[in-house]
């Protein structure tokens, strides 16, 4: 709720507890509860983000970031790149998985400048427009680098 702007580019409505909701449950086909990761992110104990992770979609090797998302008042910190990283660490405790995936809804000018920037490239699928989205998904991907020893 706190990154209502969100909602309203991508969507055109205001959140919901539906939405909310969604966050938690929702899943790609044929992916179950075991696969999906959900992450809070914290700055002086305030929630500033949140970020959910799917393992094994849509190939075994890879992962997709279903959602990330800062409140306005920290973008532009940092903060989304530690973010990003934190998800990057976390799919290299994964077995088999070397790619992380990212859809972005078309008009979301801002959020493919961010995607670049952490190194994703365009995969050249996009998706049509569909509900609730306004706007067509463009797929993004990065291969992850490789794990160095301890």
């Amino acid at each position: 709720m706190a990154a209502a702007d969100y909602n309203l580019l991508v969507e055109g409505v205001a959140p919901t507890a539906w939405h909310i909701d969604d966050f938690f449950i929702s899943l790609p086909p044929g992916m179950n509860a075991a696969d999906k990761f959900t992450m809070g992110f914290y700055a002086n104990d305030q929630i500033i983000g949140i970020a959910d992770v799917i393992r094994g979609w849509n190939a075994p090797h890879k992962a997709i970031i279903g959602l990330l998302l800062l409140t306005p008042a920290s973008r532009g910190r940092g903060l989304g790149k530690n973010a990003v990283k934190s998800i990057e660490a976390m799919a290299h405790t994964w077995p088999g998985v070397d790619t992380l995936r990212i859809a972005v809804i078309d008009n979301n000018d801002a959020a493919f400048v961010f995607w670049r920037r952490m190194g994703f490239t365009e995969t050249g699928e996009r998706r049509p427009i569909e509900a609730p989205y306004n706007g067509a998904k463009v797929v993004l991907e990065k291969t992850l680098q490789a794990r160095t020893p301890a």
